[in-house]
């Protein structure tokens, strides 16, 4: 899915924080679907589907603006900081290998 597919369907689910979770859900969905249908074996492959994603999500951002229905804003590292709360052990790996700069801000 692009990103302005999951922008469609995030306004069309409110622009709220459940539809925010449903998307950054979606996408983790997506990076084990993409794992499989490449084939990926390796610890590197699984870091470049990441970074794919990442790189989703920002677009997934600066298309909504970060806003959310509620006045509030989303953090341009929701991706990441939901991979960090769900499966750590990835999110430290793959911070590693971007050389602990991920959630800097």
């Amino acid at each position: 899915m692009k990103a302005k597919d999951y922008v469609e369907r995030f306004r069309a689910e409110g622009s709220t924080v459940q539809a925010l979770a449903a998307v950054i859900g979606d996408m983790f969905v997506e990076v084990r679907d993409i794992g499989k249908l490449r084939h990926v074996s390796t610890d590197a492959g699984l870091l470049s589907i990441l970074d794919e994603m990442d790189q989703k999500f920002q677009a997934f951002f600066h298309l909504t603006g970060g806003a959310l229905s509620d006045g509030s804003s989303m953090r341009k590292d929701a991706f990441g900081r939901m991979l960090l709360l769900k499966m750590p052990d990835i999110f430290y790996a793959w911070n590693r290998q971007k050389g602990g700069r991920l959630l800097a801000s």
